[in-house]
């Protein structure tokens, strides 16, 4: 009989012992209690309990603080994502576990507010001076918190501070990797206001900060800079680009008011304007258009043609001059052609007068091919030549020849030399006779005086031939140089492959 009793006070310790193993409440992780700026997909997140392998997780989400008319997730996991939560509310939220027919205390009750207005950042507040094309940016993150659970940005634009007629638009969530958008077609010298909010399926968040910004009334030009001189007759206008601007319209006028002004379109900042008379003062200015508005006229500036060319080498007065100078001057934009002479009466009367047609490239050099006298004074002088006008010619230079030293001593002698084929395709032969052996050097140059081929050798006694491939040279029209000491003698010749 005793043994029977005590079996049965082990039974019913083992029980009862049984009976007293509760489920314990989960520890609450995140959001941290009162936490703020919470996205409309808040996470509930929250320590796992210990229990069977069918352990379950009740959660109560609610904006009373009793519950009472909670949404209720029931999971498996140890978190749950909202949608769709409401921009600035506050919401209380609290989870018990489930094991079995056991259940849990509920956790201690934590709340958290969801955010409530995005925060502007580009352009700053009272910018001015903005082209009619704006970017305006605002940030992704609530204080340290990345903005989601949204589907877009809405954002207004109105010339009204309290946004009577606003421009609307929006941006797509997914398509924001940073949030900013391009708003166009601004109109000049406005000043815009400007909000945006977030939104998702159920609501929408207050509108942020309200700021603004102003669109330019005009712009600067750049270049020519204003009353520049001496320009050529092609002109390169430049002016500040301008954003948001479909074309531009530029005036050009001799007169200030622009009562018939040349007008052009260019789409870009940039326009080059040809066919200008020489010596002329002109007015310019610049507006730019879109497909709403029209900006007013840039200031008015200047600029004036040369009426003459400037000469640069060799310098006037220069002295010890060779008799195959290169004769140059400044270039003249826009022209066709200049007119150069040189003669040994300053007047001219019986000048060599010499064309220099405009190729790919301005030629502002010329080498004079036939050689001058020894010891003698030249003048020289230039114009240029447009389809319709002339400049007056430049002032007049002088130069005096070196003297003939060593005259007597001309090794090559000039009748023997000869060149062939003239036209050339390929191989250029040469041929000359010498006195005795000399050092020569031959060159080959384009009439603008760059040399493409040069090469210096001993000469023999008597007949010397030389052969000189010109595969790589271009068609045109060339000079050929045989030099010793200050015996010089040259010859023009064709390449025609």
């Amino acid at each position: 009989m005793k043994k029977i009793n005590l079996l049965l006070l082990f039974v019913f310790l083992s029980v009862f012992s049984f009976a007293q193993i509760d489920i314990y409440a989960p520890n609450l992780k995140l959001p941290e209690n009162n936490a703020e700026n919470q996205m409309p997909n808040a996470i509930l997140d929250w320590d796992a309990v210990a229990g069977s392998l069918s352990i379950c997780y009740e959660v109560q989400i609610d904006t009373d603080s009793l519950f009472s008319n909670p949404v209720i997730f029931n999971t498996e996991l140890t978190s749950v994502e909202n949608q769709f939560l409401l921009f600035n509310q506050k919401y209380f939220w609290r989870v018990r576990a489930i094991d079995g027919d056991d259940t849990s205390a509920w956790t201690e009750t934590r709340s958290f507010t969801v955010f409530d207005k995005l925060t502007l950042y580009k352009p700053n507040n009272n910018k001015v001076g903005l082209d009619p094309m704006v970017t305006l940016k605002w940030k992704g993150k609530i204080g340290s918190n990345s903005i989601t659970g949204i589907s877009q940005y809405d954002y207004q634009l109105d010339t009204s501070a309290d946004f009577t007629n606003p421009i609307n638009g929006f941006l797509n969530y997914e398509q924001a990797s940073y949030p900013d958008v391009d708003v166009n077609n601004l109109c000049f010298n406005t000043k815009y206001y400007w909000r945006v909010r977030a939104t998702h399926d159920l609501a929408s968040s207050s509108w942020s900060d309200v700021r603004n910004f102003s669109i330019i009334e005009d712009f600067d030009l750049s270049a020519p800079s204003n009353g520049s001189d001496n320009m050529g007759i092609a002109v390169d206008l430049e002016w500040d680009k301008v954003d948001g601007t479909k074309y531009f319209d530029v005036q050009v006028d001799m007169d200030g008011s622009f009562t018939e002004p040349f007008t052009f379109l260019s789409e870009e900042n940039t326009l080059t304007v040809n066919n200008l008379a020489f010596g002329q003062e002109y007015f310019w200015r610049v507006r730019a258009r879109h497909d709403v508005d029209t900006s007013v006229w840039t200031s008015v500036w200047t600029f004036s043609t040369i009426n003459t060319v400037l000469l640069s080498s060799p310098a006037n007065d220069a002295v010890d001059i060779e008799i195959l100078p290169t004769l140059e001057w400044n270039q003249v934009l826009g022209v066709v052609s200049y007119q150069l002479q040189y003669d040994t009466l300053a007047d001219f009367s019986n000048p060599m007068d010499i064309t220099i047609p405009i190729g790919e490239d301005d030629p502002v050099v010329y080498q004079i091919d036939n050689s001058l006298k020894y010891k003698q004074n030249y003048f020289w002088r230039v114009r240029a030549i447009n389809t319709v006008d002339t400049t007056m010619w430049s002032e007049v230079w002088t130069f005096k020849t070196k003297s003939a030293t060593g005259i007597d001593d001309v090794a090559i002698l000039k009748s023997s030399v000869n060149i062939f084929p003239n036209p050339v395709s390929n191989n250029l032969s040469l041929t000359f006779n010498t006195k005795k052996s000399v050092n020569i050097k031959i060159s080959v140059f384009d009439l603008l005086g760059k040399v493409i081929y040069s090469e210096e050798f001993n000469s023999k006694t008597g007949k010397n031939i030389r052969n000189i491939n010109l595969n790589d040279i271009n068609n045109g029209t060339y000079m050929f140089k045989l030099q010793n000491g200050n015996n010089i003698i040259t010859k023009r010749f064709v390449v025609s492959n």
